[in-house]
């Protein structure tokens, strides 16, 4: 992985999103709606093969057709309230 990748990866990482896995991207609304009702903020972006660990053949050939998400908790009305 890159430093760039790294640096990254590290700033989704300190701004509290978790990465949870990637997905084929038709089923992107499924996933984030389950998420979202179990009271957590989702982000999708798009695949990046560098930070999927195991075989990635298939997401180098159609990485357009996939999706990573990320969640974390949403942050509390009162907590925004300084």
């Amino acid at each position: 992985m890159t430093n760039d990748k790294k640096e990254k990866k590290s700033q989704i990482e300190k701004e509290g999103w978790v990465r949870k896995f990637t997905v084929e991207e038709n089923r992107v609304d499924e996933y984030k709606e389950l998420y979202e009702s179990l009271g957590q903020e989702v982000m999708v972006t798009a695949v990046n093969p560098s930070e999927i660990e195991g075989c990635v053949e298939c997401f180098k050939v159609e990485c357009d057709k996939y999706r990573t998400i990320y969640t974390r908790s949403k942050k509390s009305e009162e907590k925004l309230i300084l």
